[in-house]
């Protein structure tokens, strides 16, 4: 498996607004993270073809992502769909497309994953309790300055967490 094969939490799921594209970074990766016309969560290169603008700066409009700088548009698949400057002589060319990550929203999170045909298929952590009644959640947001490998491993040995690194997310108790 690849690191890519994975699913990532790129955003929570009142975070990404109709109209209002986020740029987030995945495994090096900038992407684009937007909502289509039917308010489902899409996935682009964060970089225009046309000049390498970060589309994520740019404008939902109806559903599809408009570059700042020259409007080149691009739809939840990342083909181009509308060249300003071509006017009435715009034609839709199969080669004029940006890559397009898989997505996925579920209990509250947006999830890319940087595969199109991963290795092996691998859902995201489910949380079957999530917004249902009579159960509370808790988020706990916290940046660390590591690779997913460690952090994943941080979190699967939790018992050296108070000794070796204080602070993370216990108490000092021990």
């Amino acid at each position: 498996m690849r690191f890519e094969d994975f699913w990532y939490v790129v955003a929570r799921s009142e975070e990404l607004r109709a109209g209002a594209p986020l740029g987030r970074k995945v495994l090096g990766e900038w992407v684009a993270v937007f909502r289509d016309a039917g308010g489902e969560p899409r996935a682009l290169r964060d970089r225009c073809m046309h000049r390498a603008s970060r589309l994520s700066l740019g404008k939902v409009d109806g559903g599809c992502l408009r570059c700042p700088y020259h409007g080149w548009t691009y739809d939840g698949a990342g083909e181009v769909v509308d060249v300003p400057a071509e006017g009435a002589n715009y034609k839709r060319l199969s080669s004029r497309r940006t890559p397009a990550y898989p997505t996925l929203e579920r209990d509250g999170y947006v999830y890319v994953r940087l595969a199109e045909t991963p290795t092996e298929e691998v859902e995201p952590f489910a949380m079957p309790f999530f917004g249902r009644p009579g159960w509370e959640h808790l988020r706990v947001v916290n940046r660390f300055r590591n690779n997913v490998t460690n952090c994943a491993a941080n979190f699967i040995d939790i018992t050296h967490t108070v000794p070796v690194q204080p602070g993370i997310f216990r108490s000092d108790r021990r």
